[in-house]
């Protein structure tokens, strides 16, 4: 039941980005479009988290801002997550993702369509 109340949400978000995006740029919005989207719902409430701690300190306000990213966990979007970051730089650190995808578009225009062109995997020591 849970599964999907979540689903039923996220697709009411999902109805509600496309229509906004078809009204204010007239196109049906396509994977950039709702990886943008994610990326500004993600960071914006981390950074106005931040900038209620700058000092005027360049550095330490730097820190602040990666501080705050580092405090996001478990965010899902609407074309990714979960994504989660945290302090250190550390691989056992991470969000656990060590398989990176290449897309390829294989047909463009209004009914474009995509393909993994390619994953590669790598061993968590590689810090990826």
């Amino acid at each position: 039941m849970l599964l999907l109340s979540l689903l039923l949400t996220q697709d009411q978000s999902l109805k509600k980005f496309v229509k906004h995006i078809k009204s204010t740029y007239g196109v049906v919005p396509g994977h950039d479009f709702s990886q943008m989207e994610d990326l500004l719902t993600m960071l914006k409430p981390a950074l106005e988290k931040a900038e209620k701690g700058f000092s005027g300190d360049l550095t330490s306000d730097r820190k602040a801002v990666r501080d705050s990213i580092a405090g996001i966990t478990n965010f899902t979007g609407l074309a990714s997550g979960p994504i989660s970051f945290c302090a250190a730089g550390s691989p056992e650190c991470r969000d656990g993702n060590r398989t990176p995808v290449m897309i390829e578009y294989t047909k463009g225009g209004k009914n474009w369509k995509t393909k993994v062109a390619g994953t590669v995997t790598f061993n968590a020591s590689a810090g990826l």
